[in-house]
């Protein structure tokens, strides 16, 4: 465990620094090696461990897939029902966090569903143009987006619901309740400041610092240059450090 950082953004990484990560778990930590803000985004526990990755972009086809993968895919494809259910279990919890962190947990079941109904549909013109992983993907985060354009409106997204915030630990020397507050009121501003990012930040951020794929692979998700990526990567994470000090300092104020 680490310890709750003051000030907020004290020895906080480059927005550029391509080793700053979010994966799921939100824990407090003083070290700025691998935070933003000083806090780390622990990997859920549970996540579905990854194939190697490639190590030249024109490699990162479906060959790189485990072969038992490989091999429920093509079942699939004829029509196995078993190994689609296999198949589709191997990426059913990605799918949802990112469901979850795209729209909330309130329509995340729904539109998880409604991804996977879509992949189903498309599996049989799947030629491997890229990983399964980043196929079904795409297809999900194409659905999120989708369903946020027909409401016309952001939801809320709670990084605790979605499996962010679920560890606190106090700082050495403080005591307990004081130091639960600080971090009570740390995670909740991060929370307030994600959910209200544009989708597309929201997805860049879920996708790169939340389920640590690389840039490469965000590329082929969202269909767009790898340039771009790193742009909107940028400029996503910048928002999200100038909304947390922004609402750290209105709290501060309103506080005085």
């Amino acid at each position: 465990m680490g310890v709750v950082p003051p000030p907020f953004w004290t020895d906080c990484p480059s927005i550029e620094d391509d080793h700053v990560t979010m994966p799921s778990a939100l824990e407090s930590t003083g070290s700025a090696d691998s935070s933003i803000g000083g806090y780390i985004f622990r990997s859920p526990t549970t996540r579905p461990s990854r194939p190697a990755q490639p190590s030249r972009p024109d490699e990162a086809r479906v060959v790189f897939d485990d072969p038992d993968q490989l091999a429920d895919l093509a079942a699939a494809q004829r029509g196995n029902r078993e190994a689609l259910e296999r198949l589709l279990s191997r990426h059913t919890d990605r799918l949802f966090a990112v469901c979850i962190r795209m729209a909330g947990r309130a329509d995340a079941e729904d539109l998880l569903q409604e991804s996977l109904v879509r992949i189903i549909k498309a599996l049989p013109q799947f030629r491997g143009e890229s990983r399964v992983s980043t196929w079904m993907l795409r297809i999900a985060v194409n659905t999120c987006l989708t369903c946020h354009r027909k409401r016309k409106s952001r939801p809320s997204v709670s990084l605790e619901a979605a499996g962010g915030a679920q560890e606190f630990s106090k700082k050495d020397g403080e005591p307990g309740a004081v130091a639960a507050v600080e971090t009570r009121e740390r995670i909740d501003r991060l929370e307030q400041v994600f959910s209200e990012l544009e989708p597309h930040q929201r997805v860049i951020i879920t996708l790169r610092d939340l389920q640590g794929l690389d840039y490469q692979e965000i590329a082929a998700v969202l269909g767009v240059p790898l340039g771009t990526v790193k742009s909107r990567l940028f400029r996503a994470r910048l928002a999200l450090r100038e909304g947390v000090e922004g609402k750290r300092r209105s709290g501060s104020g309103s506080a005085d």
